[in-house]
Order: structure tokens, then C-alpha cells, then sequence
């Protein structure tokens, strides 16, 4: 169940395709992954690969917040800790704001990468 589900991205092609052309892809289908409570995360298949598009809920996070998060990231990635490759825009970007239906939404793009969560984490990994 979602957090919010009025404040939700409900994707279809016409709005995907919005966020797709801002990194180049050339969106074919997707699905949207069953998991998450704050924001729609959707797999897309695209003439260039998998990828995971991540649209965050409305009025919950600032651009300066979301980007901090990837920051976040870019240094667990930089310390061997398996994390998706975030994308960058074709602005060089890594945070994309698109709009569908008058409305502005936040997105990240990530390169797809098969697995499944850990079902718990060691301490020394924490």
C-alpha cells in the first residue's frame, strides 16, 4: 500500500515516455514494481536496456533533498557497496524534473540490476 496514493506518478507510455527522452531512451514497455510505499518505482525495457526510473511522491522531498540522497549513494557505491548506477540526464543531470498533465514530478534514472534485497544486513555492513 502506498503512502499518499493521490500524491502518487500513475505512469503510463504517454507520461513514461515524458522522463524516458530526457535521458535518450527510447521507451518500449514496462512494469511497475510491486515493491515501495513512498515513491513509483517502475522497470523499464528500452531499445538501450533495463532501466529503473524512480518518480518520487508530490511534497515530500526538495530537489537539494533528493540529490543529497544520490550523493549519498555515489559514496556507498565509491566504498564497494553494491548499488545501482544512477543515470545522468541529458543535461548532465542526475535529478530529473519532467511534467505530465500540468504537474511537475522528480525522477531518477538507474541502470537495472537483478537481484533481490537482502533479507537482513550484517553489523559490519551497517
Amino acid at each position: 500500500m502506498k503512502i499518499d496514493p493521490e500524491k502518487q506518478f500513475i505512469p503510463s507510455q504517454e507520461s513514461l515516455v515524458k522522463l524516458a527522452i530526457k535521458y535518450e531512451f527510447n521507451l518500449k514497455s514496462f512494469d511497475i514494481a510491486a515493491t515501495g510505499i513512498e515513491n513509483t518505482t517502475i522497470i523499464a525495457s528500452c531499445d538501450e536496456g533495463r532501466y529503473v526510473f524512480r518518480i518520487y511522491r508530490q511534497s515530500k522531498k526538495s530537489n537539494g533533498h533528493i540529490k543529497q540522497e544520490i550523493k549519498f549513494t555515489a559514496f556507498l557505491k565509491s566504498q564497494g557497496i553494491q548499488v545501482p548506477q544512477i543515470i545522468e540526464n541529458v543535461d548532465g543531470d542526475s535529478l530529473t524534473v519532467f511534467i505530465v498533465n500540468n504537474v511537475s514530478w522528480q525522477g531518477i534514472a538507474m541502470g537495472f540490476a537483478q537481484g533481490a534485497h537482502p533479507a537482513a544486513y550484517s553489523p559490519n555492513l551497517i
